[in-house]
């Protein structure tokens, strides 16, 4: 039979030589679908978090892990590994500790922005969380982000000598004031410590700058804050979006921060050397080895 004896014209004829390539390219798809999900699962060793964005305001890039495997196809599953910088990704904790810890400063000015609720009640959940003696859990925690309240409780708190308070137009934004409990545990202190840290670093994992504040006028924030007799004030912690750089300076003989040239505030902070002791108190480490 030659070809112009086909019974079938010839454009219907093309229709079904494409159908087989059309289920080519589904499988094709399905098949990067599937093999960039469940390898990106094992790959990404890190999750993307606010540690690895640029932070809002200062135009200072925080570095990331080089552990982290980013998907080619993220918007496919971005619940999995979202977008940097959406809310899916604010979502998210960090894995590197470390990096959090060595990055976090302590913020006294702020954007005037609100901080959203929902991010306020994961810092109170990360301070919930915190190492406690026997398990006794004697910390409760009041959010405070009501303007008129703000407002209120600044003057009741006392801030580091060498930056001063907050100017005009860069006070917190939000504060959560840390309650011990007596009658759980007699060393209410040492835990509500702990929850405090946790805190300062859950805030800085989610791109907020915060400070603990130990100079509180607690008379005025009980009658303002309707703080029950049982419950004694440990700390207020200040939120917002930072508005000012801060950095440290290695060795410097003075506790109090100075503002460089650039504005930058640079906080003394003590050597390893002078601080560490290996085995037995005094001998001290001089660049990762002993002092003999």
């Amino acid at each position: 039979m030659s070809l112009v004896e086909i019974p079938y014209p010839p454009e219907e004829y093309k229709k079904w030589f494409l159908v087989p390539i059309l289920f080519y390219q589904i499988e094709v798809f399905l098949s990067r679908v599937f093999l960039d999900f469940v390898f990106g699962a094992f790959l990404r060793i890190e999750v993307l978090t606010v540690i690895g964005q640029e932070t809002e305001g200062l135009g200072v890039p925080v570095k990331t892990s080089p552990l982290t495997f980013p998907l080619k196809s993220p918007s496919l599953y971005p619940t999995l590994f979202p977008k940097p910088g959406s809310q899916d990704q604010k979502k998210m904790i960090p894995i590197n500790l470390l990096q959090t810890i060595t990055s976090r400063r302590s913020i006294r000015r702020y954007q005037q922005r609100p901080v959203a609720l929902e991010d306020l009640l994961k810092l109170t959940d990360a301070g919930r969380l915190a190492a406690t003696g026997g398990n006794r859990q004697p910390w409760e925690f009041i959010i405070v982000q009501r303007k008129d309240l703000v407002d209120a409780l600044f003057p009741c708190l006392a801030w580091l000598a060498g930056d001063g308070n907050p100017p005009p137009g860069m006070e917190p934004v939000a504060y959560i004031v840390i309650l011990g409990d007596p009658q759980r545990s007699a060393h209410y202190p040492l835990d509500c410590a702990a929850a405090a840290q946790n805190i300062l670093l859950a805030a800085c994992a989610l791109g907020l700058g915060c400070c603990w504040l130990g100079s509180v006028k607690w008379k005025n924030v009980r009658e303002l804050l309707d703080i029950p007799d049982h419950l004694e004030g440990f700390a207020v912690i200040s939120l917002g979006y930072p508005a000012q750089q801060v950095s440290i300076e290695e060795g410097k003989e003075s506790r109090l921060p100075e503002r460089d040239e650039a504005g930058v505030l640079c906080v003394p902070k003590r050597r390893p050397a002078e601080l560490v002791s290996l085995n037995r108190y005094g001998q001290r480490l001089n660049g990762g080895v002993p002092n003999t």
